[in-house]
């Protein structure tokens, strides 16, 4: 898994109109495709590319408020973007031309999201929340993975191997980190450690699972992170009256790596830790929009439901990335 590149220097890879519009058309990054002005840019044009979910400052793009008051997140002036829909072409991110940045940053491909203070959007907490004990731990990776429209060379490359990779279905949730390391011990969210409260959300289904002790039983350094979910959390997409907490990675804490996929599973297997669902083993076979078009369906916690998208896993090289249902963005946005 590597670093999310919410801002980054991209190319125009393709053009296309959209019926029945003459001032708009879709330009295609990577694998997105994003609605823009007609004849702004010209197929190979080095551009600016930033991705849904980034709070954009007003400054940058002043024309997101629509001319009303723009909102404020984290302390910054501006707006967020989201996955729409103009013309019934499915509009994802932002394109702005390469002379908004110094010309010794332009090269394809660089991340320039801290250039423009661009900063990660996520939906407010909406449940019992709890008191920071210090900052995420050092030892353990705080990453995200990454999209498949981002990944169009690597995409291109699995289709050649015969490595086997894990599908699983990807939760919609908020995070959480429990560790073991040594004689210390611990539960995070996203960002930070937690204080041990037996009513906030975290800690209370780490204790409901016996997370910990669990840990301590492998006589390992490990940390488990997963997602927590159900009743008030991010939505409740799946409609439960419960809280849920299920696994979707294990780390090595002394060896610095992910543990293998399928050790990770009969790990949460032999200690009655919830996984994550696996839908199947597979093999990386197809388009891209062959994998964007699976990812929708319906949920595997709740078939009445839409699931979030999938998440594969190769089984050898531990590679890894994720494809967002369309429709759960659409819903969501």
């Amino acid at each position: 898994m590597t670093e999310r590149k919410l801002a980054s220097i991209q190319r125009i890879a393709e053009i296309k109109s959209i019926p029945d519009a003459d001032l708009i058309c879709a330009y295609r990054i990577n694998g997105w495709w994003v609605v823009g002005k007609k004849d702004e840019f010209i197929v190979d044009d080095l551009v600016v590319y930033i991705e849904v979910d980034s709070w954009i400052p007003t400054h940058l793009a002043p024309f997101l408020s629509k001319g009303k008051e723009p909102k404020e997140y984290m302390g910054i002036k501006g707006e967020r973007l989201r996955t729409i829909k103009l013309k019934k072409q499915i509009s994802q991110g932002l394109i702005l031309g390469i002379d908004t940045i110094d010309s010794f940053l332009i090269n394809e491909g660089d991340a320039i999201t801290d250039y423009f203070s661009i900063i990660k959007w996520e939906a407010p907490t909406e449940f019992l929340s709890a008191a920071a004990k210090g900052n995420f731990p050092s030892f353990i990776p705080k990453t995200d993975q990454e999209r498949i429209q981002n990944i169009p060379r690597e995409l291109k490359a699995y289709n050649n191997q015969d490595d086997l990779w894990q599908r699983s279905e990807k939760i919609d949730g908020s995070s959480i980190t429990i560790f073991v390391n040594a004689e210390e011990s611990g539960v995070c969210s996203r960002n930070l450690e937690l204080k041990e409260d037996d009513t906030n959300t975290w800690w209370k289904l780490t204790k409901q699972y016996n997370i910990i002790d669990k840990i301590k039983s492998m006589n390992r350094n490990l940390a488990i992170q997963g997602e927590i979910y159900g009743s008030s959390i991010n939505g409740n997409l799946y409609n439960l009256t419960d809280q849920r907490l299920m696994v979707y990675n294990i780390y090595d804490i002394d060896n610095n790596e992910y543990l293998n996929p399928e050790e990770a599973l009969n790990i949460c297997i032999e200690y009655s830790i919830p996984h994550v669902p696996v839908i199947n083993n597979t093999n990386i076979k197809g388009t891209m929009q062959d994998f964007i078009d699976k990812a929708d369906g319906n949920s595997i916690i709740n078939p009445l439901c839409i699931k979030e998208g999938d998440v594969y896993k190769n089984l050898i090289t531990k590679e890894s990335f994720k494809v967002i249902s369309n429709s759960y963005l659409l819903k969501r946005d």
